[in-house]
C-alpha cells in the first residue's frame, strides 16, 4: 500500500534519533514502528482510509484514542502510544497536533488517566513465592545460555536489550558494571556499582563461561542461522513464556529480576521499598 511506503521513508529518516539528539535504541525504534502502524491499519479498519500519511489530522487521532478506551487499552498503554504518534506528527510537519488523553477524552474522570509511577506490589521474583536458586537450576537445564543472562539480570538489573548485548569481559570495569552508549534503554550508558561478594561471583561465573569477544546474546537461531537482536528478543521472550514466566503463571516475567535487584539494592543503602514496606495495606 501507499501509506506504507510513506510511513516506512518517514520513519527511516527520523526515528533513529531521539529528541534530545542522540542514537535511539533498537528497541525504542521497533516500538515506534509498531505503534504508528498498528494506528493507521485501525484507522483503515473505522473507515478513515489514509494514503498519505501527511493528511493525518488531530480528528484521527481523537478517533483512536476513544477507540483505544473503548477497547479497553490501558492507560499507560495508550500514554505511550500517544507519545510515539506526538512524534511521528512532528516528522511530518504538524508539531503541537497530538493533545492529552484528557483532551480526547473529556468524559473520563481525570484520576482514570493518571498512571501511579509508585509501585504498590512487588514485581520481584522472591516476593512472589518463586524460589530463584531453583528456577536458576530449572532454566539452566532448558538453555543454559538464558540461565547466564538471568543470572546477570539479578545480580546488576540489566534490562532484556542490555543482557542480550552485554559482554561481561569487556564491561567488567572492576569498581562497576559499564553499560555502554547504544546498550542502554534511551541508548544512555551508565555504571552500575559493584558493591557486594554475590556480584562480583556471578560476574565471575557468568565470564567463566562465556566467550571474551562475542556478547550473552545466541550466535545462531534455532534454525542455525546467524541471530540477530530481533530473533533474539524473540527467542528470549519464547524462553521465558515456555518456562513459566508470565503473569498469569507464575506471577512475574523476566523483568522481576530488575525489581529484585531495586530491592536488593535499597535495603542494602539501608532504604526500604514501599513494595516491602508491610505498615501499609496488608496489615
Amino acid at each position: 500500500m501507499e501509506w506504507e511506503f510513506e510511513v516506512n521513508r518517514i520513519l527511516a529518516e527520523n526515528s533513529g534519533t531521539r529528541r534530545d539528539g542522540g542514537i535511539a535504541s533498537e528497541r525504542t525504534i521497533s516500538l515506534t514502528r509498531e505503534v504508528v502502524f498498528a494506528a493507521f491499519r485501525r484507522l483503515h479498519a473505522l473507515g478513515f482510509k489514509i494514503q498519505n500519511p501527511y493528511n493525518l489530522g488531530n480528528r484521527q487521532i481523537e478517533v483512536l484514542v476513544k477507540d483505544w478506551y473503548k477497547n479497553g487499552k490501558s492507560t499507560k498503554t495508550m500514554l505511550n502510544e500517544l507519545s510515539r504518534l506526538r512524534q511521528f506528527s512532528k516528522w511530518i510537519g504538524k508539531p503541537g497536533m497530538v493533545g492529552s488523553l484528557e483532551k480526547y477524552l473529556p468524559h473520563v474522570d481525570p484520576s482514570e488517566l493518571v498512571v501511579s509511577t509508585i509501585a504498590k506490589k512487588s514485581k520481584s521474583w522472591t516476593s512472589n513465592g518463586i524460589d530463584i536458586v531453583e528456577k536458576f537450576k530449572e532454566v539452566d537445564q532448558r538453555d543454559f545460555q538464558l540461565g547466564l543472562m538471568l543470572r546477570l539480570e539479578l545480580a546488576f538489573g540489566l534490562r532484556r536489550e542490555e543482557v542480550l548485548k552485554c559482554n561481561p569481559h569487556l564491561q567488567d570495569y572492576t569498581h562497576c558494571l559499564k553499560i555502554f552508549p547504544g546498550m542502554g534503554k534511551g541508548g544512555r550508558w551508565r555504571d552500575i556499582p559493584i558493591l557486594t561478594i554475590e556480584q562480583r561471583e556471578i560476574l565471575e561465573f557468568v565470564k567463566a563461561r562465556t566467550s571474551k569477544r562475542k556478547p550473552l546474546g545466541w550466535e545462531y537461531a534455532v534454525n542455525g542461522t546467524p541471530a540477530t537482536l530481533k530473533k533474539n528478543i524473540r527467542r528470549y521472550e519464547n524462553l521465558m513464556a515456555s518456562l513459566g514466566f508470565t503473569k498469569k503463571k507464575l506471577g512475574v516475567t523476566g523483568h522481576g529480576l530488575r525489581a529484585q535487584f531495586s530491592e536488593n539494592y535499597a535495603l542494602l543503602i539501608g532504604l526500604l521499598p514501599p513494595t516491602l514496606d508491610r505498615n501499609e495495606g496488608d496489615f
